[in-house]
């Protein structure tokens, strides 16, 4: 019995050290049921031409803005043209930042084309190149790049090729790189790489 009390007696004091079965607090009260957070509405397409306009001049590419129509096969098949034609999609990819806009005639995205300065026919799809300061340099319904009764990569390529902007001369890019960085006390990173 003597070596019950010994395992026990430490147990009658757990309540005195604070340690044993605690008194039950109030619950604490429930805050107040909040609403779910609602997502963010997606951006628009003036938006979306903004962000690719400062990512070009930022990068040294050009904005391909893609006027697409819910009407008719041909801007399904243009937007497969630039998917799989291995060209045109490298070249696309490493020399511009597309963005697709709708172009029928009830759309929102038609107050953008009159602020680009974009005239929009019946022609759609149709493509809109910009350079880096939202400066049209090109537009040209999908007809511009019809051979043999089809859509032809090979027009579109040569299109898009002459539109491209020229390399930056990598020594004056340095140069400016170097004196902004004796400027602020940075110091300067070089990358060498290539699109490819």
């Amino acid at each position: 019995m003597s070596i019950t009390l010994r395992f026990l007696a430490p147990l009658f004091l757990l309540p005195t050290l604070g340690l044993g079965a605690q008194t039950p607090e109030k619950a604490p009260e429930k805050a107040p049921a909040q609403k779910p957070a609602q997502e963010p509405a997606p951006p628009t397409t003036a938006e979306l031409y903004k962000l690719a306009k400062d990512k070009a001049a930022h990068d040294n590419k050009r904005v391909l803005v893609m006027w697409t129509s819910a009407e008719g096969t041909t801007t399904k098949t243009l937007g497969e043209m630039l998917n799989r034609h291995r060209k045109l999609a490298t070249l696309i990819r490493n020399e511009f930042v597309m963005v697709r806009a709708d172009g029928d005639k009830d759309s929102k995205d038609r107050s953008l084309a009159k602020r680009l300065g974009v005239k929009i026919g019946q022609g759609l799809p149709a493509l809109s190149v910009f350079d880096g300061e939202g400066k049209l340099l090109a537009h040209q319904p999908a007809s511009a790049w019809v051979g043999e009764g089809k859509l032809d990569p090979q027009l579109l390529s040569a299109t898009l090729e002459r539109l491209k902007p020229k390399p930056l001369d990598a020594e004056l890019v340095l140069k400016d790189a170097l004196a902004r960085s004796a400027e602020c006390g940075k110091r300067v990173l070089i990358h060498l790489g290539a699109p490819w």
